[in-house]
């Protein structure tokens, strides 16, 4: 009997309920939004649209002209703590991603303090965000005819992905 018992249990695999499912589809989603802010913010650092004028593009890295694109020889103190807000923004996201993986990857109850780290990571991404988009906004000598780029665009819409991001984790936890 106890043979039959064995022979059970070796040939039926183990498999989630539906229960432990849906409490990891929390960090899938938190996953999926922090590959996506990456991605924004990537392209928000890399592009030299922050600015856009009728024949100048100006990022954070380079300007471009009509003649094409140079590199600053040098940059003002306020672009430097863009640039490194940004890219914190960028290393909290992808610890995010990280971290919501684990918590894919496990089915067991740290999944509620697996949430709330998330909401923290998220909210401490949208705070460099916002830290960044606005010192920019408050800094940079606007011209007449210039106006923000698609590359500052991106990183308020970012900032509202980690926003709402973290705010879904917290409740998700609960």
């Amino acid at each position: 009997m106890s043979q039959s018992y064995n022979a059970i249990e070796e040939d039926e695999p183990i498999k989630p309920t539906n229960e432990q499912h849906k409490s990891s589809c929390p960090c899938l989603i938190a996953a999926l939004a922090a590959v996506t802010v990456i991605t924004i913010n990537s392209v928000s650092l890399a592009t030299p649209a922050w600015i856009q004028s009728y024949s100048v593009n100006a990022g954070l890295w380079h300007i471009c002209y009509s003649g094409g694109c140079h590199d600053y020889t040098s940059v003002q103190p306020y672009i430097k703590v863009v640039r490194g807000f940004l890219i914190s923004s960028i290393v909290f996201v992808t610890i995010t991603t990280i971290w919501s993986l684990i918590g894919i990857c496990r089915l067991d109850s740290n999944l509620k303090k697996i949430g709330q780290s998330l909401g923290i990571l998220f909210f401490l991404a949208c705070v460099a965000n916002t830290v960044s988009a606005g010192v920019f906004t408050t800094w940079y000598p606007m011209a007449t005819g210039q106006n923000f780029g698609y590359s500052y665009i991106l990183t308020w819409v970012a900032n509202g992905i980690c926003f709402l991001s973290g705010i879904y984790s917290f409740a998700a936890s609960y």
